[in-house]
């Protein structure tokens, strides 16, 4: 009998010293703590679709000569009749970009320069989407040779992409909500939010948006559809649940 109370005093000594190396005062009975609220994460996104209001356009102007300094002159004397034209039409200086300009000999067969070519390439921004067939069918009457691309944006892309946001929002609760309710549980509130980067190549990005630069639209114009710009949110989301 006493060793059978000598072991229990050792083991109960081994136990005190225990708890107080970990740092828990003695008479204290250490436990495992829960977390406060079990957690959801879901992903959510919206997009919402929205007819572009303005543009920008890319084109060439190209000229061949025999001489390189006479079809540098003509591509240039050209390229003057087409800023004419754009500035007529209501574009500023400060919207055309002269983004490319080659000047290059072509060869015969046998190696020998028979001339020379110009390109001269302008980027026109902030067209009004209404304006954009004129100023095309304009730009080519003058001399314009190749049309190299034509992006289309959205001025009020911001107004866009927080209702986009919003409906993401508002899906990412049903979600959590749902799967939430599956477990035979419901969710308190919302812990945290991510916004994953939106692409904003959609957005026009100049402070105020001009006006139309045309009265009316010249009926040999050619026929411009922009059709629509998709804009998308996409988020995740942390819910506690009860």
């Amino acid at each position: 009998m006493n060793g059978f109370r000598k072991a229990a005093a050792l083991g109960g000594s081994l136990i005190l010293a225990a708890a107080l190396a970990a740092g828990v005062p003695a008479g204290v009975e250490a436990k495992e703590t829960e977390s406060d609220a079990d957690q959801i994460s879901v992903t959510a996104s919206s997009t919402v679709k929205v007819s572009p209001d303005m543009a920008e356009l890319t084109f060439t102007v190209e000229s061949s000569g025999t001489d390189a300094a006479g079809t540098q002159q003509e591509n240039t004397n050209d390229v003057n009749k087409i800023l004419a034209v754009l500035t007529k039409l209501g574009s500023s200086a400060k919207s055309i970009t002269t983004s490319d300009y080659y000047l290059y000999p072509v060869y015969d067969n046998d190696g020998t320069v028979s001339g020379y070519r110009v390109r001269t390439t302008l980027t026109v921004k902030d067209i009004p989407v209404l304006d954009l067939g004129t100023i095309l069918t304009a730009c080519v009457q003058a001399g314009i040779n190749q049309v190299s691309d034509v992006s289309y944006y959205c001025s009020n892309y911001d107004a866009v992409y927080q209702q986009a946001l919003q409906q993401a929002m508002q899906t990412a609760q049903g979600k959590a909500a749902a799967i939430a309710g599956a477990a035979g549980r419901t969710i308190a509130k919302v812990s945290s939010v991510t916004e994953e980067a939106p692409n904003t190549s959609a957005r026009y990005d100049t402070v105020s948006l001009k006006a139309a630069s045309t009265t009316a639209s010249d009926s040999s114009s050619m026929n411009v559809m922009p059709g629509e710009l998709a804009i998308e949110a996409d988020v995740t989301a942390v819910y506690d649940m009860n």
